[in-house]
């Protein structure tokens, strides 16, 4: 049932596209350029828009930071998020960075879809002692704070880390949070002339997961029911 769901919605969701004329661009935008009032980018079902960025030390300024449309395994669409998120060893200190936006289901589409939730896969990378941290909180219609997020490392090496969050309160726009993107550095043990460390958090991908809301889904899974029973008596 949820699979012929999810079927239905995406053909619904293609056919909107076209006959409304929304047009996702195939090309990575700056975040730099997203910044500005009014601005958004879509994808799949999904509208993102109000952005906020803020950096400290090393970590990447909005100009560097790219965003692009991006579709998990399971045929969610959402963003992949890719710039220099990192902390070297010759820094004085650790160094920072927060980004905000707001995702919502297009205005276009059935009112009875909701984000149901959200996913968020990132890839850390250190090449030395230190750590990469990632928070993710998303607020949804509710008030609900929720940690989505949250890794750390404590020598050198890479790996790609993810989480999902079902929300409680499923709901047709929500604020995604990172307030907590920081990376730290030690000083390198290779002496003078060596590379610096680097801590680093180089790719982060979101997608959220839309359905029905529960009683539609529930009353369009009656529906298909009954026309079985029907057909099976015919």
């Amino acid at each position: 049932m949820r699979s012929l769901l999810r079927s239905l919605r995406a053909s619904f969701v293609i056919s909107a596209s076209l006959c409304l004329g929304f047009v996702s661009s195939a090309q990575a935008l700056s975040l730099a350029d997203l910044l500005a009032p009014g601005k958004s980018m879509v994808s799949g079902d999904l509208q993102f828009d109000q952005f906020a960025y803020s950096n400290t030390g090393d970590m990447a300024k909005a100009q560097d930071i790219m965003l692009d449309m991006f579709v998990d395994g399971d045929g969610n669409a959402g963003i992949l998020i890719t710039g220099d998120f990192m902390d070297t060893s010759d820094s004085m200190g650790p160094s920072a960075a927060a980004i905000s936006y707001s995702v919502s289901i297009l205005d276009s589409l059935s009112p009875d879809l909701v984000i149901e939730s959200v996913n968020i896969r990132a890839k850390f990378v250190l090449t030395d002692l230190g750590y990469a941290n990632l928070n993710a909180n998303v607020l949804n219609k509710s008030l609900e704070l929720i940690q989505l997020f949250s890794h750390n490392f404590g020598a050198g090496g890479s790996s790609m880390d993810s989480g999902m969050k079902l929300l409680t309160s499923p709901s047709r726009q929500i604020n995604v949070v990172m307030e907590n993107v920081d990376a730290f550095a030690s000083i390198s043990p290779g002496g003078p002339g060596a590379s610096p460390a680097v801590a680093s958090i180089t790719t982060i991908e979101q997608t959220f997961t839309v359905v029905p809301e529960p009683e539609t889904a529930l009353l369009v899974g009656f529906g298909l029911a009954g026309l079985a029973l029907a057909g099976k008596q015919n």
